[in-house]
Protein backbone atom coordinates (compact mmCIF):
# COMPACT_ATOMS: atom_id res chain seq x y z
CA UNK A 1 0.00 0.00 0.00
CA UNK A 2 1.23 3.45 -0.82
CA UNK A 3 1.50 5.61 2.09
CA UNK A 4 2.31 9.10 1.96
CA UNK A 5 4.23 10.87 5.15
CA UNK A 6 3.52 14.69 6.18
CA UNK A 7 5.07 16.32 9.22
CA UNK A 8 3.99 20.02 9.89
CA UNK A 9 6.15 21.63 12.09
CA UNK A 10 4.94 25.34 13.54
CA UNK A 11 7.24 28.87 14.88
CA UNK A 12 8.09 28.66 18.40
CA UNK A 13 7.90 31.14 21.07
CA UNK A 14 4.94 32.66 18.28
CA UNK A 15 1.35 34.24 20.90
CA UNK A 16 -0.12 32.79 17.12
CA UNK A 17 2.09 29.90 16.78
CA UNK A 18 -1.02 27.69 14.88
CA UNK A 19 -1.19 30.61 12.70
CA UNK A 20 2.77 29.87 11.50
CA UNK A 21 2.89 26.79 11.07
CA UNK A 22 4.64 24.72 7.78
CA UNK A 23 3.95 21.00 6.11
CA UNK A 24 6.91 19.05 5.00
CA UNK A 25 6.41 16.43 2.70
CA UNK A 26 9.73 14.02 2.24
CA UNK A 27 10.09 12.18 -0.68
CA UNK A 28 11.44 8.86 -1.57
CA UNK A 29 10.76 5.78 -2.68
CA UNK A 30 10.88 4.06 1.42
CA UNK A 31 8.47 7.08 2.50
CA UNK A 32 5.71 5.17 -0.49
CA UNK A 33 5.77 1.76 0.44
CA UNK A 34 6.10 1.62 3.87
CA UNK A 35 3.11 0.70 6.18
CA UNK A 36 1.80 2.90 8.12
CA UNK A 37 4.16 1.81 11.34
CA UNK A 38 6.90 2.36 9.74
CA UNK A 39 5.66 5.77 8.11
CA UNK A 40 5.42 6.90 11.64
CA UNK A 41 8.77 6.18 12.53
CA UNK A 42 10.17 7.37 9.69
CA UNK A 43 8.49 10.42 10.14
CA UNK A 44 9.60 11.13 13.57
CA UNK A 45 13.03 10.61 12.62
CA UNK A 46 13.17 12.76 9.67
CA UNK A 47 11.27 15.31 12.09
CA UNK A 48 14.23 15.43 14.75
CA UNK A 49 16.76 16.37 11.43
CA UNK A 50 14.12 18.90 10.49
CA UNK A 51 14.34 20.52 13.96
CA UNK A 52 17.88 20.19 14.14
CA UNK A 53 18.51 22.69 11.37
CA UNK A 54 15.38 24.97 11.75
CA UNK A 55 15.57 25.61 15.81
CA UNK A 56 12.70 27.86 16.09
CA UNK A 57 10.42 25.75 14.72
CA UNK A 58 8.29 22.76 16.58
CA UNK A 59 6.89 19.42 16.06
CA UNK A 60 3.27 19.86 15.17
CA UNK A 61 2.38 16.65 14.00
CA UNK A 62 3.21 13.78 11.80
CA UNK A 63 1.00 12.46 9.43
CA UNK A 64 0.69 8.92 7.35
CA UNK A 65 -2.23 8.69 4.52
CA UNK A 66 -2.61 6.16 2.15
CA UNK A 67 -2.12 7.21 -1.37
CA UNK A 68 0.41 9.33 -2.97
CA UNK A 69 1.28 12.49 -1.68
CA UNK A 70 -0.61 15.42 -3.17
CA UNK A 71 0.88 17.68 -6.02
CA UNK A 72 2.65 21.02 -5.47
CA UNK A 73 0.36 23.17 -7.38
CA UNK A 74 -2.52 21.08 -5.59
CA UNK A 75 -1.36 22.56 -2.09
Amino acid sequence: MLTTLSIVFCMTGHPHAQQFCQTVWPTGEDIYQAGFAACAVRGQQLAVAWIEEHPKWELDRVRCTPGKAPRSDDA
